[in-house]
């Protein structure tokens, strides 16, 4: 734990900046304990109310969390719970193309890297994803299959061992799948569910099983341009039910 006593200037900031330093650092980790508001007091060299409003501060932006007669605990930080937050402001009905076509370029390259860098668990993982999808799938129960299909594709993010990828994805993966999903689910609705959807993911799964990055990727972009086309023949339905 690393804590330096604190000028008079801006005590609380100061504070604020020192606790949240220890979790950013690794000091404190999700689940932790930290010190108690007198231990902090003679830690710092400041007043409890300057203590009390840092950690009232990293309460709110959900760093930590305060329990009644227990304590105060580092809580795993979520960006995504904020960008969730914000995206109704910034994202409009008439981005969901451009939503697709990010996601897209995000998940070539992510299978490219997974075709290199899967481990046998990983793929069996998969496998595992792709079958409960594909039953659901049969059974028309398009809610448990869009569930699971999601989570085949975060998994894929995990398999390119990058850890960049995977911190966006899981930060955005709120924002970007249930729109992604909206699309689709807005279609099959209305529309015959595609029957050859389920093998273009056995086709990306074979393909990484055999470390073939390209055939991945081709089948992964007719996947994508399927979509693309359902969501502007729905778009195009819409316009004329108008």
């Amino acid at each position: 734990m690393t804590i330096k006593r604190i000028a008079k200037d801006g005590i609380s900031d100061q504070v604020y900046r020192q606790l949240k330093d220890n979790i950013f650092n690794g000091i404190w980790k999700p689940g932790d304990k930290i010190p108690s508001e007198n231990h902090l007091v003679s830690l710092f060299g400041v007043s409890r109310a300057s203590i009390r409003m840092a950690i009232q501060r990293m309460n709110t932006l959900g760093l930590l969390e305060s329990r009644v007669g227990n304590g105060t605990y580092v809580k795993k930080f979520t960006p995504g719970v904020y960008i969730n937050e914000l995206a109704p402001l910034v994202l409009k009905p008439e981005d969901q193309l451009e939503i697709i076509e990010f996601r897209r370029a995000l998940e070539t390259e992510a299978l490219r890297l997974a075709a290199e860098k899967a481990t046998e668990e990983d793929l069996r993982s998969l496998e595992e994803l792709h079958l409960r999808a594909r039953e659901a799938f049969k059974k028309l129960d398009l809610e448990t299959y869009f569930n699971e299909d999601m989570q085949f594709h975060m998994h894929i993010f995990r398999m390119s061992k990058n850890s960049i990828f995977v911190t966006t994805v899981e930060t955005l993966g709120d924002v970007l799948f249930p729109h992604f999903y909206s699309i689709a689910r807005d279609f099959f609705e209305t529309s015959e569910v595609p029957s050859d959807d389920a093998d273009k993911h056995t086709v990306i799964l074979n393909a990484l099983k055999n470390r073939d990055a390209a055939g991945a990727v081709e089948a992964y972009t007719r996947l994508i341009e399927d979509l693309i086309a359902m969501y502007r023949r729905f778009q195009s339905e819409e316009v004329k039910k108008d």
